[in-house]
């Protein structure tokens, strides 16, 4: 199932998220922008986020749960001033990727910039490890 996060959540996005944050982004961090027309992660994948953080922003999460389980996460941050809206906290679960889970979590990402934040032109996110996947789909590189 694919829905929006709740309150209730938290564990559960927290409990994904853990094994792949990292403190800082490295200086390397590249930022990927959607095109306008219309898996393996690792340590270090996402940045560190705390439970009260998760719990603030829930409202900005999509996840995919099975069986009651988060099996995969990620966050819509928008910036309505530049119709922009930023793609992060993005993961799946190792046990999961590889099925085309990541392809329906972006894809329900997209629908919700549209519904949730009307206005949005452009998806963009910061990545060092999974540039690739994202190019793949459509994003594109450029410099911060």
């Amino acid at each position: 199932v694919t829905r929006r996060a709740q309150p209730d959540d938290v564990a559960g996005i927290q409990t994904l998220l853990a094994p792949l944050a990292v403190r800082d982004l490295p200086a390397d961090s590249r930022r990927m922008k959607l095109k306008p027309t219309p898996h393996h992660l690792a340590a270090g994948t996402t940045r560190a986020r705390s439970e009260d953080e998760i719990l603030r922003d829930v409202s900005n999460f999509t996840l995919l749960v099975r069986k009651k389980t988060v099996i995969g996460c990620a966050a819509l941050t928008p910036y309505p001033e530049s119709n922009m809206a930023e793609v992060a906290a993005f993961a799946i679960h190792p046990d999961y990727q590889g099925s085309g889970r990541g392809d329906r979590l972006l894809t329900s990402l997209e629908q919700a910039a549209r519904e949730w934040h009307p206005g949005t032109r452009t998806l963009f996110l910061l990545t060092t490890r999974t540039a690739d996947w994202f190019e793949q789909r459509g994003f594109i590189p450029t410099t911060l």
